[in-house]
């Protein structure tokens, strides 16, 4: 089910992340995702900000998210430009059946899906136009945001209703 690990280009925009990890890590936001995909409760989001770009062999293999603390995950385009190939694409853990196959090419679309050894997934290569630029993580048990971002504080451990 392999491949090649992925290749794609990590965007070092330190300022641009924090703002999308701020915004990431609202306690509605993960209520929401809670209610919506039945996962246990969000502690944070951890993610990046990355590129796939047409005629540079970016491409990404068939995985999972497993990793004992990840819950869900979450594609969100920023790009304002439409592109075409990009599809995230969902399989049962056999990769016998594509389970979903779809792109979210709008600026703003976003693309969530439960983590789960029952699944693997993957994003299709860039066929043409300009390249693909998303925010991509995981929402997560732990850390508690609190803690994450500070976690030497004295409430670090007291999480918020």
């Amino acid at each position: 089910w392999g491949g090649a690990p992925p290749n794609d280009l990590v965007l070092d925009v330190p300022d641009l992340l924090g703002q999308m990890l701020f915004l990431m890590n609202d306690p509605a936001l993960f209520r929401f995702v809670e209610q919506l995909t039945g996962c246990e409760p969000i502690g944070c989001f951890k993610g990046i900000c990355y590129r796939f770009a047409p005629g540079l062999g970016h491409a990404d293999r068939w995985h999972s998210d497993m990793d004992g603390n990840r819950l869900a995950a979450i594609s969100v385009n920023l790009g304002r430009e439409p592109f075409a190939g990009g599809h995230l694409q969902i399989a049962d853990a056999s990769l016998e059946h594509v389970l979903f196959d779809a792109a979210n090419r709008g600026f703003g679309d976003a693309l969530l899906f439960q983590v789960s050894d029952e699944l693997k997934h993957r994003v299709s290569p860039i066929e043409a136009g300009p390249v693909r630029t998303v925010l991509t993580g995981w929402f997560n048990r732990r850390p508690g945001y609190r803690e994450w971002l500070h976690p030497d504080a004295p409430d670090a451990g007291v999480k918020s209703l």
